[in-house]
Formats: C-alpha cells, structure tokens, sequence
C-alpha cells in the first residue's frame, strides 16, 4: 500500500479521562491521508477497549498494545519508529487540535521545502475544554544561521508545545529522539532548530490542555520526574540534570554545520547554565547524601 503523507503518534497510559475527545479531533481532521499510531503502553484503565473501538471504524488507526510497560519515552519514540508518513506529529491524549490543524500544516510544509518543522499558536484549555489562556511559543525561527536559530530554542523554550507540530519525518531520523531524563524534549527541539527553520501558523489551532495530574504539577523535580519514568531508577545515583546537558551538547557536536557555528552554540550554552545550572549542583547534592547502596545517609 501507499504510505499515507503523514503519520501522527499517539502514546498512551492510562489515558481514558480525555482519550474520546483526543481522538475525535484527530479523526475530524480535513485533511484526510494519515494514519494515526497509537501504542498503548500495557494500560490498566479502559483505555484499550476505547481504542479498539475507534480504530474497528477507522482504517486510518494502527493500535499497539506493548506487552509490559517500556516507560513514557521509549514508547513516545515507539510511535514514530512504526511511522511511514514523510511528515510526522507527536499527539498527547489530553489535547485537542482544530479541524484544519493538519491541512494547515501540511501546506506549510509543501509550500517551504527548506522547514524542518511547521506548527500553530497555542491555545490553554482547563478539564473541561474551556479556553483558560493564550500562549506564545516564540518559535518562528526563520534564521538561515544555526546558532540563531539555537539559541532562541534555548532561551524561549518553556513549554515546548511546538513538540506537537509537524515536522519532516526525514530531519526527525536525524536526531536521537527523546533521551530518558526529564526535560529531554527541551534538547530534541533545540536538536531539531540546528537542522533548518520552524515556521509559525499565525492562527490558534492547538489546544493544550492543563490539570492536576500534568506531569510538571505532580513531580515538580527532576529527579521526581526521573523515577515517574523510570520507577526502577528509585533509590539509585542518578544524574537527571547532566543528562540534560550532555543532550545539548550532543545536539550541537553531532549537528551537521560549520565548527564556527558550533563554536558559537556552545558559547550560547551559557544561557542554559544560566537558566538549568542550579540542577547540576543538585544533582551532585544528592549524590553526596546517598551510600553507595543509594539509601539516603541522612
């Protein structure tokens, strides 16, 4: 068969509380000629039989259902692995997108070869599906120069929702993917901006819901948010903040540009010491209160 000229990956656990309206708003989509991957990763919820249900009416739906939990990244880079569309997008279960979202993009795409990545204004939505906000991502990296385009991604990226975009499935191959530590979408964007330009659709066609239980509300650490990744990091040394740096500086060494440019990426590094430095010292804190077994000493 034909591969479909988009793919859109969608993650889940447990996601039964907002999943049926995720997956309309994916399903109403104007543009037509996608598939839409879902992984489930081994729910305990209903999560499955709703998806079941949606893909027996849509041939456009590919479900998975992973034998045993893999963890939140591994099964967010599953998604696009099982992908054959040439442009891909990221969904999360909470979240909704108008009705010409992926059309929208599409066009943006097709009409400037030179993008890598094409996404909308942002729009906050409560539990309910009630407008709370505006958001302004500040990704409009039309930049020809790399570092530029860098250093916006490391200064303006707060909360990445340009992740859920659409990108050139081509460019995606060229990056690592989301790396296992908190904030790691942080340097696959940045990753990404080193790769060519983003372009903003000025209209609001995203909406990215926010609730009690996101993520960055219930484990406001980074080493909270490690071991909710990875419960079987509990109790051991790890290092949450240095990974996220060494997924910047990977980023920039592996990036196909000039040394100049990357010379002047890691200058621009000091803004994130600026703004991520206090992690490292704490993750350092931490291993000073830890035995060698990883129980705490105090």
């Amino acid at each position: 068969m034909t591969p479909p000229r988009v793919s859109v990956g969608l993650p889940l656990y447990n996601a039964e509380p907002f999943l049926r309206p995720c997956l309309d708003s994916l399903l109403s989509q104007t543009f037509r000629d996608f598939e839409l991957l879902i992984s489930d990763n081994a729910s305990t919820d209903n999560t499955g039989q709703i998806c079941l249900e949606y893909a027996a009416s849509d041939q456009r739906i590919r479900y998975s259902l992973n034998p045993h939990n893999i963890g939140i990244i591994a099964n967010f880079n599953r998604v696009f692995e099982l992908s054959q569309g040439e442009y891909f997008r990221w969904a999360a279960s909470d979240d909704l997108c108008a009705p010409e979202l992926l059309k929208r993009l599409v066009d943006c795409l097709d009409h400037s070869p030179e993008l890598v990545l094409c996404y909308a204004k942002t729009r906050l939505i409560d539990e309910k599906d009630q407008i709370v906000g505006e958001y302004d991502d500040q990704m409009n990296l039309q930049s020809s120069s790399p570092s530029a385009r860098f250093v916006r991604a490391l200064y303006e990226l707060r909360m990445v929702n340009i992740t859920y975009g659409l990108s050139r499935s081509r460019f995606i191959r060229m990056t690592p993917l989301f790396g296992n530590y908190p904030s790691s979408d942080l340097a696959y964007i940045a990753h990404l901006a080193l790769l060519g330009p983003f372009e903003e659709i000025d209209q609001p066609l995203f909406f990215r819901r926010t609730h009690a239980d996101m993520t960055m509300k219930k484990y406001p650490s980074p080493h909270e948010r490690a071991i909710w990744m990875n419960p079987s990091l509990k109790g051991k040394r790890i290092f949450p903040s240095w990974r996220f740096l060494f997924g910047y500086l990977a980023a920039i060494y592996g990036a196909p540009i000039s040394i100049g440019e990357k010379m002047r990426c890691f200058v621009y590094m000091r803004y994130w010491l600026d703004r991520w430095g206090p992690g490292l010292w704490e993750d350092l804190r931490m291993l000073i209160r830890r035995s060698p077994e990883g129980q705490a000493t105090e």
